[in-house]
């Protein structure tokens, strides 16, 4: 809530990779296993980042997504996160069998390790200059991709996007070029 409530300045590729860096501390600490109270602890500090950055990311894909395929692009990253989350499980069940709980907690760090290295790897593409920090609503969202919901909630109707020529058309089909034009 704390988070939903601030006013950020800084852009949403520069907080997801701040989030992520913290839910990686965080994970971290749960490797030394310990004792349940200060375990209470870490997982809270955990929470504290992983909420947010579920919160960035959903904005980033909101943000990116080409008009008219934002809902197509949010049940892709529920999609991906789910299958994340159940490879994870799997993964960490698998490495505590061979073994033990500290290398099983490790398996998060470095699933968010990965996640910390796609976005700095994509950092061009994170970034969205059409749409400035601070025009962000309340709910983290710009609005205006899904029929009705920019008007509905008072939002700005954003514009499409920067995208390389390579991805926007694999993606929509379209010539990016005439695209552009026309956002």
């Amino acid at each position: 809530m704390v988070y939903g409530a601030v006013r950020w300045r800084s852009a949403l590729g520069r907080r997801a990779v701040v989030c992520a860096i913290g839910l990686m501390f965080g994970y971290g600490l749960l490797t030394v296993i310990p004792p349940p109270l200060l375990m209470a602890g870490v997982m809270v500090l955990t929470g504290l980042f992983l909420g947010p950055l579920l919160t960035v990311t959903l904005t980033l894909i909101g943000d990116l997504a080409p008009r008219g395929t934002a809902t197509e692009a949010f049940a892709w990253r529920i999609t991906l996160f789910a299958c994340g989350s159940s490879l994870g499980s799997a993964a960490g069940g698998a490495v505590l069998d061979r073994t033990d709980l500290h290398w099983a907690a490790a398996c998060g760090v470095l699933g968010v390790g990965g996640c910390l290295l796609t976005l700095l790897l994509g950092h061009r593409i994170l970034a969205t200059p059409d749409v400035p920090p601070d025009s962000h609503s309340a709910h983290g969202r710009s609005g205006g991709d899904l029929v009705g919901v920019g008007d509905a909630v008072g939002a700005p109707h954003r514009t499409t996007a920067t995208f390389s020529s390579g991805i926007r058309s694999m993606h929509t089909g379209r010539d990016p070029q005439l695209d552009l034009k026309s956002g």
